[in-house]
């Protein structure tokens, strides 16, 4: 009996993958992102806040217009130079990169064909590591320090389909933090989309 329910669970199983194929769509993505974080407070300003990175993404339709999509985000080294940033006639020299990566789940709400509108809602996990050199008077020392935490994730864009393998795809995108020193980033990101 256990054979027989396990075979028909198994062979029920197969017919469904094989009527699922139609809209099950797996791809994969490259993006340029730009990012502009947003500081609580003057010094923190100290940082670079616009950032340059590319965004690695993989995902699959787990429902016609639902997709879920794995990332991975990876920014330059932005350098930046500020003065009194504690007391008058400091100087402060900030290298800093951030990383990130998480899950999107990603709607296309209207489908137009060639043309999708897309909204997304997601979370990821930020660490954005910060190496700086602070001279005061003559002498100074160096630090280095990770921010870490999670934010929430919100974007908006659009998607046109060139053919039925490629696509490019704009979002602009809202992500609220509890990353130590960073409220909140607002990011834009263009790139490709490959369906297989």
């Amino acid at each position: 009996m256990k054979k027989l329910l396990s075979f028909t669970f198994l062979a029920t199983m197969l017919s469904f993958n094989a009527q699922a194929t139609s809209w099950l769509n797996p791809y994969i993505g490259l993006d340029y992102a730009y990012t502009d974080a947003g500081y609580g407070n003057y010094a923190d300003k100290a940082l670079k806040n616009k950032t340059d990175s590319y965004v690695l993404s993989g995902g699959i339709k787990v429902l016609p217009g639902l997709a879920v999509e794995a990332f991975y985000q990876q920014s330059a080294h932005e350098k930046h130079t500020s003065a009194k940033v504690i007391l008058p006639g400091d100087n402060l020299k900030t290298d800093m990169t951030i990383r990130a990566y998480g899950v999107d789940v990603v709607n296309d709400f209207l489908n137009l064909g060639l043309v999708e509108i897309l909204g997304s809602a997601g979370i990821a996990r930020y660490d954005v590591k910060v190496s700086q050199d602070y001279l005061f008077n003559g002498t100074g020392g160096h630090g280095n320090k990770t921010y870490s935490g999670e934010g929430l994730r919100f974007g908006i864009g659009a998607q046109v389909n060139v053919t039925d393998s490629w696509s490019i795809r704009g979002m602009g995108r809202y992500t609220l933090t509890n990353v130590e020193k960073i409220d909140n980033f607002k990011e834009i990101t263009l790139g490709l989309r490959y369906s297989f």
